[in-house]
């Protein structure tokens, strides 16, 4: 079984609260990335909010990987 990243990307946080995540994924077969936009009234915003607590307005922080039940 291989090691989990320490991060799958990125996240940033606009002035008025919309989250974006720039994830990225690789295996050995596959390299892949995605951008997801997350407004505040989006039913999935305070999970994201909940595992990335250090996320304010204008600032960028690292995304560590989801746990599987997420």
């Amino acid at each position: 079984m291989s090691e989990m990243p320490s991060t799958i990307g990125s996240a940033r946080m606009d002035a008025e609260g919309t989250i974006f995540l720039q994830l990225v994924a690789e295996s050995p077969d596959l390299i892949g990335d995605a951008l997801l936009i997350y407004k505040i009234d989006h039913p999935n915003y305070k999970a994201i909010i909940d595992h990335l607590p250090d996320l304010k307005p204008g600032k960028m922080v690292l995304v560590p990987p989801f746990p599987a039940d997420e």
